[in-house]
């Protein structure tokens, strides 16, 4: 049995509101949370590990909604489905929601109303080391500056960016061809990233080498 609880912060208001114990998929509890996004209205966005979907929990509500992956928390490849998502990005002004579909190896862009199948924007072509694929990625952030996203290819030590409507990524930390390493230009298995508000500088989480890294953007 395991405990899943997501908290808003500064009130310590917990989702949901009972914190219930559960060991399986329903609209009323979470199980395995993994990312999680808010918008400016106060709406929560959740993925679910082992649902294979992602929820929107809005304020005060006693039950989520399914917005992306299959209502029956079964995993799949196709675009209405999901396979371990991890992290998410919200672009609010084109209400889209992107996820880290981890073991379909590509990041998926859903509406946020919940309607609609999912887009690929950043591949979807298997697992590997090409420019045109991602391995098991596990973090996802959008430019506000031009709507690119930056990719934690974890699997492949690596962090890539994918243009909008582009068909291959570039890499802009670690290793082009999944090398991992110790030196200050590679990583072992990123994570997390996070990128300043001018778009400037670059961090990950370089977990095998217990260490936080910080590039210059090109």
């Amino acid at each position: 049995m395991y405990i899943s609880l997501a908290f808003i912060w500064p009130t310590n208001k917990t989702i949901p509101s009972n914190g219930v114990t559960h060991s399986n998929c329903s609209m009323f509890w979470l199980y395995y949370p993994t990312g999680i996004a808010v918008d400016s209205m106060g709406n929560v966005y959740i993925a679910s590990y082992f649902c294979n979907w992602v929820t929107k929990w809005a304020p005060n509500a006693t039950s989520g909604t399914v917005i992306a992956g299959s209502p029956l928390g079964i995993s799949g490849s196709n675009s209405q489905s999901l396979y371990i998502p991890y992290a998410l990005a919200l672009n609010e002004s084109n209400s889209f929601i992107y996820v880290t579909d981890r073991y379909n190896h590509r990041i998926q862009r859903f509406a946020l109303n919940g309607t609609g199948p999912g887009v690929t924007v950043a591949g979807g072509n298997g697992a590997g080391v090409t420019a045109n694929q991602l391995y098991a990625p596990t973090d996802v952030f959008l430019s506000r500056i031009d709507g690119s996203v930056y990719i934690a290819d974890t699997s492949n030590n690596r962090i890539q960016k994918w243009q909008r409507n582009a068909t291959f990524g570039i890499t802009v930390a670690g290793n082009p061809h999944g090398i991992a390493g110790q030196a200050p230009y590679l990583l072992n298995k990123t994570y997390s990233i996070a990128i300043d508000y001018e778009e400037q500088y670059l961090y990950v989480s370089d977990s095998n080498n217990n260490r936080i890294q910080r590039f210059l953007l090109p």
